[in-house]
C-alpha cells in the first residue's frame, strides 16, 4: 500500500498513463486523445486511408495494425499486379505515416504558421520544439524533414493554387510587377500580380520567385508563370522594379519580354536614384553623415543627448531615412549641439552648415513625401503625372532664393526630366489622373486640358472597342433573334459609351480636391451608371508604379530565411515556400 487506498499497481498505471504516449500505429487514425488515459478502454478510430472505423485500445492495437496491413495489401494490388502475395505476414512492412496518408489538419497547421512566420522548417527537427509540441499534444509525432518536402508542402501549395486560380478566373484584367533583387551576389525576381476584385478592393497576390541568370531565363521564368495561371490574355501592364547590378547592360529586361501589353520602370526605383544620388553629390551630406556615426558611437552623460541617439538610429544609406535624420538633428538645442562638437575630432557642424541642411531638406522634403505615397497599395499611377509637373515647379520656385544650392538643383532637374521624363509620353499616367476626380484636370494647363481630353477619349473608345462591350459583367440589351431583322448599328452605340466619358468630364471639371477622398470606392459607387468607364478605370489603375511596403518587406524577410534555412537552399523549396507564404489564406 502506499497511502491509504492505493494500491501500487494502481498508482504505477496511473503514472503510466500520465506518461504515456500513443501507439505509432495510431499516426495512421483519428481518434480521441483522452483515451490515453484510459489504456484498457476500447474506442473507435477511424482510419485516414479508407474511412472505416476500426476498434482497439491503447494496451492492445492488434485490429489496427492488422487493418493496416491489409489496407496496404490492396494498394499494392492495386498499384503493381505483379505483387507476389507469397510473403509472410511478419515480412510485411507497416509503413511510417508519411509514406501512407495525407498530411493531417494539425501537422498543416504547424507548417503553415511557420511557413507564415518566415520561421525556417528546419526548427521541426530541434528536439525542444518537439517537446513543446508534445506537451501540448501528446498525439503529435515527429514531423519528419521526408514528410515536409514530399507530403506537405506540395499540399499546401496545390490548396493555396487552386484558391488563387479561383479567385483570378473572375478577373479581366491585371497588372504584372516584376522585383528584381541581387542578395548573396545572386539575383532573383519575383513575380506579382495586382488586381482590384468585384468589390473594388486592390489585391496583389505573388505568383512566383526565381533565380536566374540571364535575361532569356526572366523571359521562359515569366512565359512559364503567366501560362501556368492562364494569364497572357488578362495582363494590360508590366512594371519592372529593378535593385540588381549583375547587368550592366543598356537593354532593359522589359525590352526582351514578349508580349503585348503597357511596359513600364518603376518610378518609385528611379526616384531613389536621383535622390540619392543628388544627395551623395553633396559635401555636407557626406560630412554629416560621418558626424552622426560618430554621435551614435560615443557615450554622453546628458540623458537629452542619449535620447536623440535612440532617434537618430536609422539607416543612413536610405535617403527618406537621412532626411528623417535631418529633421530631428535640426530640432536639436544649440547648448547640445556645442557639447557634440566638443566630441568631434574631425567633424563639426556650424551654424552656417545647419541653416543649409534645413534648406536640403526643405528641397527633398516633397520627394520624400511622393515617395511615401508612391508605396501605398493605392492607384498610384494616377499619382504620377501631376506630381513630376509638380516636383519640376517645386525645383524652379526653389532656384530663386537658393543659389548656393545652384548647382545641385540643375543636377536634380536634368536627372529628373532625364529618367521620370517617360511619364510624359505614356497615356497610362496622363490618363491614370484624369480618371481620379481629386486630380482631374487641375493640374493640367488650361492651352492643354482639350489635348488631354482627347487622349483619353481616343484611349477609353480603343479600349472599349477591343472587347469591353462584349463583357458579360455588362449589364446590355438583348438583340432581337427575327430572322428578317438586320440592324445597322449594336445595341450599345458610341455616342452612348461617350455618354459616360462626358458625364465624367463635367463632373471632375467641378470637383474640389479632398484629402481623404477615396479612389476606388468613388469608382465603386459610380459602376452601375458608368459601367464602361469603371471597366476601364479598373484596368488603368491596377498599374503599377513601384513594389509596396508588404511586398517590400515580405521579399526581404524571405531573403533573410533563405540564408538562414536549410530547408530553402533548394530553389525550388524557396520558391514554393514563398508561394505559400504569401497566399495562404
Amino acid at each position: 500500500m502506499i497511502g491509504t487506498g492505493v494500491t501500487k499497481h494502481n498508482f504505477i498505471m496511473e503514472l503510466r498513463s500520465k506518461e504515456r504516449r500513443p501507439p505509432k500505429i495510431l499516426a495512421n487514425y483519428d481518434y480521441d486523445i483522452s483515451y490515453l488515459k484510459k489504456p484498457q478502454e476500447n474506442f473507435p478510430a477511424v482510419c485516414k486511408h479508407c474511412g472505416k472505423t476500426v476498434r482497439a485500445s491503447m494496451n492492445v492495437t492488434t485490429n489496427l495494425v492488422n487493418h493496416i496491413k491489409k489496407h496496404i495489401g490492396i494498394a499494392q494490388n492495386r498499384n503493381k499486379n505483379t505483387q507476389n502475395d507469397s510473403k509472410t505476414s511478419n515480412e510485411t512492412i507497416i509503413p511510417n505515416k508519411s509514406e501512407l496518408s495525407e498530411p493531417n489538419h494539425t501537422e498543416n497547421m504547424i507548417v503553415s504558421t511557420l511557413i507564415k512566420c518566415l520561421i525556417p522548417l528546419d526548427v521541426l527537427g530541434m528536439q525542444p520544439f518537439q517537446n513543446m509540441l508534445n506537451t501540448l499534444n501528446p498525439s503529435i509525432s515527429q514531423i519528419s524533414p521526408s514528410k515536409i518536402n514530399s507530403n506537405i508542402i506540395p499540399h499546401l501549395y496545390t490548396e493555396t493554387k487552386n484558391h488563387i486560380l479561383n479567385t483570378l478566373s473572375q478577373i479581366d484584367s491585371l497588372s504584372i510587377l516584376l522585383d528584381v533583387k541581387l542578395i548573396d551576389q545572386v539575383n532573383y525576381m519575383s513575380v506579382y500580380c495586382y488586381f482590384l476584385d468585384l468589390d473594388w478592393k486592390f489585391q496583389s497576390i505573388l505568383l512566383g520567385v526565381q533565380k536566374y541568370l540571364t535575361y532569356d531565363s526572366i523571359e521562359d521564368h515569366l512565359d512559364e508563370i503567366l501560362k501556368d495561371f492562364d494569364l497572357r490574355d488578362k495582363v494590360y501592364s508590366i512594371c519592372l522594379n529593378e535593385n540588381s547590378e549583375y547587368f550592366e547592360n543598356e537593354t532593359s529586361i522589359l525590352d526582351i519580354l514578349d508580349i503585348n501589353c503597357v511596359k513600364l520602370e518603376s518610378c518609385s526605383s528611379i526616384l531613389d536614384l536621383v535622390v540619392s544620388n543628388s544627395l551623395n553629390e553633396l559635401a555636407l551630406i557626406e560630412k554629416f553623415k560621418n558626424y552622426i556615426l560618430t554621435f551614435l558611437n560615443t557615450s554622453f552623460i546628458d540623458e537629452n543627448l542619449e535620447e536623440f541617439k535612440l532617434k537618430l538610429s536609422l539607416n543612413l544609406n536610405k535617403w527618406t531615412n537621412l532626411l528623417e535624420v535631418i529633421d530631428i538633428f535640426l530640432t536639436i538645442p544649440d547648448d547640445l549641439i556645442e557639447i557634440l562638437n566638443s566630441n568631434q575630432d574631425e567633424f563639426k557642424i556650424c551654424t552656417s552648415e545647419k541653416l543649409i541642411l534645413k534648406k536640403i531638406l526643405n528641397l527633398f522634403q516633397p520627394f520624400g513625401d511622393l515617395s511615401t505615397d508612391l508605396i501605398k497599395d493605392y492607384g498610384s499611377v494616377s499619382l504620377m503625372y501631376p506630381a513630376y509637373k509638380g516636383l519640376l515647379t517645386h525645383l524652379n520656385c526653389f532656384k530663386e532664393n537658393n543659389k548656393d544650392l545652384e548647382i545641385v538643383l540643375k543636377n536634380l532637374e536634368v536627372n529628373l526630366r532625364e529618367k521620370l521624363g517617360f511619364v510624359e509620353s505614356t497615356s497610362v499616367f496622363s490618363i491614370g489622373a484624369l480618371l481620379n476626380p481629386n486630380f482631374g484636370f487641375n493640374w493640367i494647363d488650361d492651352n492643354e486640358m482639350g489635348l488631354y481630353e482627347q487622349i483619353l477619349r481616343n484611349d477609353f473608345s480603343k479600349m472599349v472597342n477591343g472587347g469591353l462591350h462584349n463583357d458579360s459583367s455588362i449589364a446590355k440589351p438583348s438583340l432581337p433573334r427575327k430572322s428578317y431583322l438586320c440592324f445597322s448599328r449594336s445595341s450599345v452605340n458610341e455616342s452612348e459609351r461617350m455618354n459616360e466619358l462626358n458625364n465624367y468630364f463635367s463632373f471632375v471639371k467641378s470637383f474640389v480636391y479632398d484629402e481623404n477622398f477615396n479612389l476606388f470606392d468613388y469608382w465603386r459607387t459610380n459602376e452601375k451608371t458608368s459601367p464602361y468607364l469603371a471597366k476601364f478605370a479598373k484596368k488603368i489603375l491596377t498599374t503599377p508604379v513601384g513594389l509596396v511596403v508588404k511586398e517590400d518587406c515580405e521579399n526581404n524577410l524571405g531573403m533573410n530565411m533563405l540564408r538562414t534555412s536549410t530547408s530553402m537552399r533548394n530553389d525550388s523549396n524557396f520558391s514554393t515556400i514563398m508561394f505559400i507564404k504569401s497566399n495562404l489564406k
